[in-house]
């Protein structure tokens, strides 16, 4: 079981370029979006497509329900795997049906050319049941960018499911998973050292474990520089006797810049994955100092030391340049 939860606003470095476009090139300028009277402006703005919430949506501004009206997320260089939609309003069962719903989309994915000029590179079509639930469109691990620029993947509304009271089509969430590899990491303990050292958190062979000192707080950091993080992969001990004479980790907090992620593990040696929110849109947003604290264990036969075998860090891509703000042009 995971939970997550905001410690705090996320920060500009999490934030990607996420622009409301009309069905002309990609160059145009945004369409417009529809705000409620009664609310703030921007209530309804593209932001609200990768805030984690689908009560809170983006509304196309177009006269009728939008068909032709497409939304674009920009990628750092990596491989698409899937995209996840809430297809319409997420407030409740009534409104989604009160507001029109995706029925059938476009999603293009482009990567950087000559002159940065954006070029198709693959075009799946999807057709969404109209059910109250978010949906995977499955891409395949099609590759966007290059060595130095990033990609765009593009959702086009072709035809929607009217709403039986507003003819606006509303979308609640829009998540992109991309392809994971293992990061190149190091492991630093925050409290007493253990006999056995830090760097085996991270050797990746879990014959050669890590054990925490007795007696002190177990909480220790990883630093994958450079990496976009979306999960961590906790191993036991290959030695099954040590595995049951010393404690293992059962509630543990992992923690990345102000985005926190609490998670229940099995009392089994096999690697159990914990998978960090997708923030900002796409899958492996999160960078920096990997701060993981073992709240609880399974207890041990002879002593309450904590046992590791590998903790592998699982990232998307490598940042190689700054990312822009949420944005959207009138």
């Amino acid at each position: 079981m995971v939970r997550w939860y905001r410690q705090a606003a996320l920060t500009a470095a999490l934030v990607v370029a996420l622009v409301v476009a009309s069905s002309s090139a990609l160059a145009a300028g945004a369409s417009s979006l529809r705000v409620d009277d009664s609310a703030a402006p921007g209530a309804h703005a593209a932001a609200r497509l990768t805030d984690g919430d689908p009560a809170t949506v983006w509304i196309e501004g177009a006269e009728g329900p939008g068909v032709g009206e497409s939304f674009w997320i920009d990628l750092p260089r990596s491989r698409v795997e899937r995209v996840t939609l809430f297809p319409g309003h997420g407030a409740s069962p009534r409104t989604f049906k009160r507001w029109s719903r995706l029925e059938r989309v476009t999603v293009t994915l482009y990567t950087a050319g000559e002159r940065g000029r954006m070029g198709a590179v693959a075009t799946v079509e999807h057709t969404f049941a109209d059910r109250f639930e978010a949906q995977d469109v499955l891409v395949g691990g099609v590759l966007v960018g290059d060595e130095l620029t990033g990609g765009r993947l593009e959702v086009t509304i072709r035809s929607v499911y009217p709403g039986e009271g507003e003819a606006d089509t509303a979308v609640g969430e829009l998540a992109v998973h991309l392809s994971e590899f293992r990061a190149t990491a190091e492991a630093f303990q925050l409290d007493a050292r253990s006999g056995y050292g830090e760097a085996h958190l991270v050797d990746g062979d879990p014959a050669t474990p890590w054990v925490s000192a007795r007696g002190a707080p177990t909480r220790f950091e990883l630093r994958a520089t450079d990496y976009g993080v979306a999960a961590l992969v906790f191993t036991g001990p290959r030695d099954a006797k040590l595995a049951k004479s010393c404690a293992r980790p059962r509630e543990v907090v992992v923690k990345v810049g102000d985005v926190v992620t609490q998670a229940t593990l099995k009392d089994t040696a096999a690697p159990q994955r914990v998978a960090l929110p997708v923030t900002g849109g796409y899958s492996g947003a999160a960078m920096g100092p990997i701060e993981v604290r073992i709240e609880s264990t399974w207890p041990g036969a002879q002593t309450p030391n904590v046992v590791l075998g590998d903790v592998e860090v699982r990232a998307t891509h490598l940042f190689v340049e700054p990312l822009t703000e949420v944005s959207e042009g009138g």
